[in-house]
Order: C-alpha cells, then structure tokens, then sequence
C-alpha cells in the first residue's frame, strides 16, 4: 500500500486489501462499527474502536504503519478514515464494502 498524501484516505478494494495481508505487510485493521455489532463477527485481527469513541483512543492508534478503517458497509468506515486524516495520521484507507461484503464473498470473520 502507497501512502495516500496527508489528508487524503483513499479507498482500497478487498480484493488489493487480501493482497496485502497475505504478503503481511504491516498494518492496522481498524473496526469503528458498534461493539455490539463487532462481537457478532468481524475481521481477522481487527481492532474495534467504534467511531463515536474515535476521538478518546486516537494515543491507542499507531502512526508509524497504515490504518484501514473497516465498518458494516463502508459508511462510517469513510468517516473515520477522514477524521483520521484531519487530525493528522498519513496512511490511512477506507475498505470498500466492509464487513458485509467481506462475509458475502465468503472470507473469514471472528467471533
């Protein structure tokens, strides 16, 4: 993953986004969705911070290494990845189609 300029997340596919975690390149996962909706399923090795909590855990997030924001949908997931920029974090991509699209194509979830 290239480094988006500052200020600017961009977008990232799932399908780039699994090439990227195959090859292990380092990263946060970051799940901003409600801890309710977390425990019901998420991501392999996703770090849940819901978005309303954001700006309390922002000393939690590194700013050495990217951070994909993750959501249900892709919603709230732009809206983190955004505010993250604003308060200046570099690296920062927003996963197209989230969870829900991640489970429909039939990849792995924790419970």
């Amino acid at each position: 993953m290239a480094a988006p300029q500052t200020g600017s997340p961009q977008n990232i596919q799932i399908e780039a986004y699994q090439q990227h975690r195959e090859n292990r390149f380092p990263h946060l996962l970051l799940d901003v969705r409600e801890s309710w909706e977390y425990a019901l399923g998420h991501m392999p090795d996703a770090v849940n911070i819901p978005l309303n909590d954001l700006p309390d855990h922002l000393e939690e997030l590194p700013r050495d290494q990217p951070i994909v924001v993750v959501c249900e949908h892709g919603i709230r997931s732009v809206y983190g990845a955004q505010y993250l920029a604003q308060v200046g974090f570099e690296g920062i991509y927003n996963l197209l189609g989230g969870t829900s699209e991640w489970r429909a194509r039939g990849l792995p979830l924790e419970a």
